[in-house]
């Protein structure tokens, strides 16, 4: 006669298996927290990257007392490097278009001499702006010193207000170091640079800018 009772199922290995999952072992615990946190950095470090280059396309020259070029990178024999030469003759352009009557040139020697400042001059001079009309402030080795000496230029002259030239990803950092100095500023990046370059200089800034924000630089 057929009893009435359930006979106990019997689980097989795959399902026993799926029941008892198998506990991570420290190293796969730790490989996972690392893993996460790296992702998270370099998520980090795409939006702020993203969030750099989107703000350094916006263009808002207007009439000023002067324009700013932040130097670059000179190459051997005094030879204007690719950035240097897109801000000068981005810098003459608004210059020509009578934004403002003065071109303060910045930078001093970099890896090449001779200084940054000079080089420009010399390519504005060349596309026929005035040598009077150039001011050189040669001694600056960082945005914080281009910033701080042209402003000192600035006030000297009384000029309060200018238009400043730099590549797209340079131009947060810059324009938020010229504000601090009490400057009135109006951003015009020049053209960007090739995909490889403005990658390149945007990943470069982003570290820059992160530094920034976790250990504040001091102005001296």
């Amino acid at each position: 006669m057929p009893s009435n009772e359930q006979q106990p199922q019997l689980k097989s290995p795959s399902a026993r298996r799926t029941a008892s999952p198998r506990k991570l072992t420290v190293t796969q615990r730790r490989a996972r927290f690392v893993g996460g946190g790296l992702l998270l950095v370099l998520a980090g470090f795409c939006g702020v990257g993203g969030y750099l280059d989107g703000y350094g396309q916006h263009d808002h020259p207007q009439p000023a007392h002067a324009i700013v070029i932040l130097g670059a990178h000179v190459k051997e024999h005094g030879v204007p490097g690719d950035a240097l030469r897109r801000r000068t003759l981005h810098a003459v352009e608004l210059y020509q278009q009578g934004l403002a009557h003065k071109i303060i040139c910045t930078g001093g020697i970099g890896i090449n001499p001779p200084a940054e400042a000079q080089v420009a001059a010399q390519l504005a001079m060349q596309q026929g702006v005035p040598e009077s009309d150039l001011v050189l402030e040669d001694q600056s080795t960082s945005t914080w010193e281009n910033a701080s000496n042209a402003t000192h230029i600035c006030k000297a002259h009384g000029w309060q207000s200018i238009i400043l030239v730099s590549d797209p990803y340079h131009m947060w950092r810059a324009q938020r170091d010229f504000k601090m100095l009490g400057l009135t500023v109006y951003p015009s990046p020049a053209r960007n640079a090739s995909l490889f370059h403005r990658v390149w200089g945007t990943s470069r800034e982003v570290v820059v800018v992160m530094r920034d924000l976790i250990v504040k630089p001091r102005r001296v």
